[in-house]
């Protein structure tokens, strides 16, 4: 897949949790979520299906930044 496409599926299932209204976002909380911004989202392509994802996080509750990864 596409390095595009792939950031363009991920968006679109981010957008999707987030505009099923309250009820049905709130079935895929825990009871102690902790509400997290998400920016500077980018993806790499490690091997043909291996993709390391880089961001920054802020958590609303403490105010601190974070930068993270995911493989």
């Amino acid at each position: 897949m596409k390095l595009s496409l792939l950031k363009e599926h991920f968006i679109h299932l981010e957008k999707h949790l987030m505009t099923n209204g309250h009820k049905v976002f709130n079935e895929y909380l825990a009871d102690d979520f902790v509400e997290v911004t998400i920016t500077d989202f980018t993806i790499k392509m490690l091997t043909t299906d291996v993709v390391l994802a880089t961001y920054r996080t802020f958590v609303h509750h403490n105010s601190k930044y974070a930068l993270r990864s995911s493989i």
